[in-house]
């Protein structure tokens, strides 16, 4: 069942003016660093050429993507045959440009997933010493073989403290209220 004509899209074709327009907007706005450019980039397209240019973000980034592979190709009787010399050469210029800023960008993102890959294999290794700090450890005594916790060892050194501190706190905050008592007595015994 074919659609009505009034719900079906038109057919877009780009003439060379409207190439080089199209490639302008692609170096001024740089979508490969942010996506969401190419909706800019074809609202630009529409409102820079004179007829009705119906395009969306999808039909300009294909058209792009089309006229890098036929550059990367080297298919230059191709672009030769959409305009003149002048224009070739200005469109030749203009995708040697966009390439160079997707394969800049491109590259980037190559840099940031080995860095992500990076990251998450020094994480692994650290969470595998950690494991391995809180594995038991033997302790050969004499004959037995006495099995003791690394992180246990230091939990009690650090109780032992702890408690130690904790104790000295209350034997002075007593001295304190014991003082602060005799005082006390003291001041009504004159009151009287």
């Amino acid at each position: 069942m074919a659609l009505p004509k009034l719900f079906r899209k038109t057919q877009v074709r780009f003439s060379a003016k409207d190439d080089l327009n199209l490639l302008k907007e692609v170096l001024a706005e740089n979508p490969y660093k942010d996506k969401t450019k190419w909706e800019v980039v074809a609202q630009n397209v529409k409102e820079n050429v004179d007829k009705v240019f119906n395009v969306t973000s999808r039909r300009v980034r294909e058209r792009t993507q089309l006229l890098l592979q036929q550059f990367q190709k080297e298919n230059h009787e191709a672009l030769k045959r959409s305009g003149t010399e002048e224009e070739y050469t200005e469109k030749q210029q203009l995708l040697q440009e966009i390439q160079s800023l997707a394969e800049e960008e491109d590259k980037e993102q190559k840099e940031k997933a080995q860095q992500k890959d990076k990251d998450e294999h020094s994480a692994k290794l650290i969470r595998k010493r950690a494991m391995e700090a809180l594995t038991p450890v033997k302790i050969s005594n004499d004959s037995e073989g006495v099995t003791v916790t690394p992180s246990k060892i230091t939990n009690i050194k650090g109780n032992e403290s702890i408690m130690s501190y904790l104790k000295e706190k209350c034997d002075l905050e007593k001295d304190i209220k014991m003082a602060q008592l005799s005082i006390r007595k003291e001041e009504l015994k004159l009151e009287r």
